[in-house]
C-alpha cells in the first residue's frame, strides 16, 4: 500500500471537512472521494485496487516462545 498517498486522501478530506465530516455534504463527499450514488465504476475499482491493494490487514503471527511470554504480561 502506498502509504503516503491514503494519508494526502485523509488529509484532503480533513482539510475539506475543517476536521469534522459531518460538516460536508454526501455531493462534496462523493465528489471528493471520486464515486457516484451508484458506486464505484469497474475501472475506477481495479484503479483502486492496483493502487491501495486489498482492504485487509496483515496477519501477525507469534512465534511460540511470544506466544509462551504473552501470557504473563
Amino acid at each position: 500500500m502506498k502509504r503516503h498517498t491514503v494519508d494526502n486522501e485523509k488529509a484532503k478530506l480533513s482539510a475539506l471537512t475543517n476536521g469534522h465530516p459531518s460538516q460536508i455534504s454526501i455531493l462534496e463527499l462523493q465528489t471528493q472521494l471520486q464515486t457516484s450514488p451508484d458506486g464505484l465504476s469497474q475501472i475506477e475499482a481495479q484503479q483502486r485496487l492496483s493502487e491501495y491493494g486489498f482492504n485487509e490487514l496483515p496477519e501477525e503471527v507469534l512465534q511460540p516462545w511470544q506466544q509462551f511470554l504473552a501470557h504473563f504480561w
